[in-house]
């Protein structure tokens, strides 16, 4: 086997695989990113302190990210799918009523910002603004919530 070969292997460290620890680097950013752009602000942070705040180099940063707004896009997509996964599995239950559906549904989406007001903070104010491109993830899941609404809409009247 060749030299260059041999080191492109990706070896167990500790007894868990390269992707995984890779894997495990990232979820470790994205929750960084939730405390740093939810208590400081996107505009007032750095990746220094991100890392710092995840206890990885910045080498590890750039492994999973290309810059601060990659980590902000994931921080947001990572809220709202956790978002969308809660409110769709109740609004989706055949068995409960539509309108109750949709009261269990918005009290869940402002409970888990009252329990957690950084979530709050990076899904209403600190993704607006920053870029086109975090503009676009910011009007996707404003599709997805109208998206949302129209299936409520279409249980709730199903004429319409």
């Amino acid at each position: 086997m060749s030299m260059q070969k041999k080191n492109s292997i990706k070896r167990p460290y500790g007894g868990v695989e390269a992707s995984l620890r890779k894997e495990d680097r990232r979820k470790k950013l994205i929750l960084a990113g939730l405390e740093v752009f939810g208590t400081t602000g996107y505009a007032k942070s750095n990746i220094r302190t991100i890392c710092s705040q995840a206890g990885l180099t910045e080498r590890y940063f750039y492994e999973s990210f290309k810059h601060k707004e990659d980590l902000l896009c994931a921080v947001y997509n990572e809220l709202i799918e956790e978002e969308k996964a809660h409110a769709m599995s109740i609004l989706e239950d055949a068995g409960i009523d539509p309108y109750e559906a949709a009261s269990r549904s918005l009290k869940v989406f402002f409970h888990r910002f009252e329990q957690d007001p950084r979530r709050a903070r990076v899904q209403l104010f600190e993704v607006l603004g920053v870029s086109p491109t975090v503009d676009r993830q910011y009007q996707g899941a404003m599709r997805i919530l109208a998206d949302m609404m129209k299936r409520f809409l279409l249980r709730a009247f199903p004429g319409i």
